[in-house]
């Protein structure tokens, strides 16, 4: 796993060489400066191996040696949708269905717009920075999020990271934990003109406020598309 981390966040750096700039995530005229929307991210692609771990020793193990738990993965969902060899589909129709499947996963009713927004608290967004997949995440928030999307507020951390490529779930994984420790979102730099009017952009500085839990999308070429839940360990 450490083997893979390095070598996706070196691929990352190099890409970062030949790529340079600065993002633009969200915001219109945006043109996708945050290296290439490739990788769902590792966290995601390892979780066939992750689901063999027998969980209840960890935290035996945990207990044992007095570790304190950082938060709790509630849910997990993942798609396929196939639209396009590299382009998401224009209603984020995989991303929403990843969504609904953490939620559902977690024990919420995703088919309810309602309860799915009053059970999330923060989104850490996938966004990239480019027009196509910027709209295709904000339309499937709405759709998942419903009348209430506006009242959860999101974050685009690759505004302040790039895009890590197969790294990228991770890094982001750990600030939707850090997010929850913490207590403060982060904010999404450089959106100096927001196109979402409808979402809730955490923008140019953090906002501390309480936060119960965090979604978190990846989403990679070919329409494959995931989501995490995090939840606080209380």
């Amino acid at each position: 796993l450490a083997l893979w981390i390095g070598i996706a966040m070196a691929v990352g750096l190099l890409l970062g060489r030949w790529l340079p700039g600065v993002a633009d995530i969200l915001d219109a005229g945006s043109i996708g400066s945050v290296s290439l929307p490739i990788a769902v991210g590792l966290l995601v692609m390892m979780y066939p191996v992750l689901a063999k771990v027998r969980y209840d020793e960890i935290g035996d193990v945990a207990r044992d040696r007095r570790a304190r738990p950082l938060a709790v993965l509630a849910g997990f969902g993942a798609s396929s949708d196939a639209h396009h060899p590299t382009a998401p589909h224009p209603a984020g129709r995989g991303a929403a269905q990843a969504m609904r499947a953490c939620l559902a996963d977690a024990g919420i009713d995703a088919q309810d717009p309602a309860q799915a927004a009053e059970a999330v608290d923060h989104v850490n967004a996938h966004g990239t920075g480019t027009p196509a997949g910027d709209a295709a995440e904000a339309a499937a928030l709405t759709e998942v999020l419903g009348p209430r999307a506006g009242g959860v507020p999101v974050t685009a951390t690759k505004s302040s990271t790039g895009h890590l490529l197969g790294a990228a779930g991770v890094v982001e994984a750990v600030l939707s934990v850090r997010t929850l420790t913490d207590q403060t979102l982060p904010p999404t730099l450089n959106l100096d003109d927001p196109e979402f009017e409808g979402l809730d952009l955490v923008r140019a500085s953090a906002r501390q406020q309480p936060v119960g839990t965090v979604l978190s999308t990846s989403f990679g070429f070919g329409g494959h598309n995931a989501a995490l839940l995090f939840t606080r360990a209380d």
